[in-house]
């Protein structure tokens, strides 16, 4: 599987220097159906999102910021699938999985997260914690500027993300699951024998603790 390409998005959906514009996708494509606050349950994650971060800012990134309630443009459920999560349920728990990690590659790695997400909440609906749960779909209810940075990186993510399901293009070729490991191996995990290796992203620098690796499996 090779690195996503943004220049296959649709025309003018693409800000200057050719990243993804969310702002662009109003009136272009709909919204999901409303999240439910709460979790989902973490059985297959790995690392959380602690209210709490270092100050660190991440490098070469900077915008406006994004409220936790603002709505990202995101495109409705294709036909013959059922979604329980809007776009902004995905964003906050891609935002809670990742916000601690930071370098290159990791656009890509939340355009994946946010792609696996989507397949398992079509696949398994409001049952999708017990097959394939993550961090909830909420937001903390204070957070700073880094995190408000972070936010927007991930709304960009997510967005690309749900144009391609919407044009019938599955980025991760019909994952599921992912988590965050400290090796790169693509070998399935113990509670997991059965899963298979769709892409392993990272290391990605996490001001947790040490690097991370983002795996995206396959659950037969």
């Amino acid at each position: 599987m090779g690195v996503f390409n943004l220049a296959s998005l649709r025309p003018g959906l693409l800000g200057p220097g050719g990243t993804a514009d969310p702002t662009a996708w109003n009136g272009v494509l709909g919204f999901g159906p409303a999240a439910t606050p709460g979790s989902q349950g973490a059985p297959d994650s790995v690392a959380g999102a602690p209210a709490q971060l270092a100050a660190q800012p991440l490098a070469s990134r900077q915008g406006a910021a994004v409220t936790p309630s603002a709505r990202i443009a995101g495109a409705a459920t294709p036909a013959g699938a059922t979604s329980t999560l809007s776009p902004e349920a995905v964003r906050n728990i891609v935002f809670n999985e990742t916000q601690s990690l930071n370098g290159d590659g990791l656009p890509d790695a939340r355009v994946a997260m946010a792609q696996s997400i989507l397949n398992a909440d079509r696949r398994w609906g409001p049952r999708r914690g017990k097959y394939a749960g993550t961090q909830p779909p909420t937001l903390p209810s204070k957070m700073d500027a880094r995190q408000q940075q972070i936010l927007q990186d991930v709304q960009r993510a997510v967005a690309q993300a749900f144009t391609s399901s919407a044009d019938r293009t599955d980025l991760v070729h019909g994952a599921t699951n992912f988590n965050l490991r400290e090796n790169p191996s693509s070998k399935a995990p113990a509670q997991w024998p059965t899963f298979t290796s769709e892409r392993v992203f990272g290391p990605f620098p996490d001001n947790l603790g040490p690097p991370k690796y983002i795996d995206i499996w396959h659950n037969p």
